[in-house]
């Protein structure tokens, strides 16, 4: 069974973009100099289990009825294309943040990076898919 998250991630990639905005500029104009928040990529492996992997965990026990602890989610997330067929490989992985390369403003790179490898791939041809059973 294929149960698509990919609007999870988007969502999960927009808050932790947001916050960590908020990090980043807390310190301007306070006196306080730089950056007092993490780096972006730090930030969203501080969230990823409890926000990302939760709410993945959430749409499978609601579609399917099974429950998943979020941190098992991981291993069963694949990069899909359009047609939730899974990509071949180590591109086919999700490895952390795979939708994201650098900071939320790099948006020139997100679109041409995706789980790390797929250079040339743009963001919108690849689909995040929870695979059940014996497809995973």
């Amino acid at each position: 069974m294929k149960i698509e998250v990919t609007d999870l991630y988007d969502a999960f990639h927009e808050l932790a973009a947001q916050l960590w905005r908020r990090f980043e500029f807390q310190g301007r104009g306070s006196g306080i100099p730089g950056q007092i928040g993490p780096r972006f990529d730090e930030l969203v492996d501080q969230l990823e289990t409890d926000l990302f992997f939760a709410a993945c965990a959430r749409r499978v026990w609601a579609q399917t009825e099974v429950k998943l602890n979020p941190a098992a989610v991981r291993a069963l997330i694949r990069v899909c294309d359009q047609d939730r067929n899974p990509r071949p490989g180590a591109s086919g992985q999700y490895h952390g943040h795979g939708f994201d390369w650098g900071t939320p403003r790099d948006a020139s790179v997100e679109n041409r990076v995706v789980a790390g490898d797929l250079e040339g791939t743009r963001r919108s041809d690849v689909r995040l898919v929870v695979i059940l059973g014996a497809a995973a």
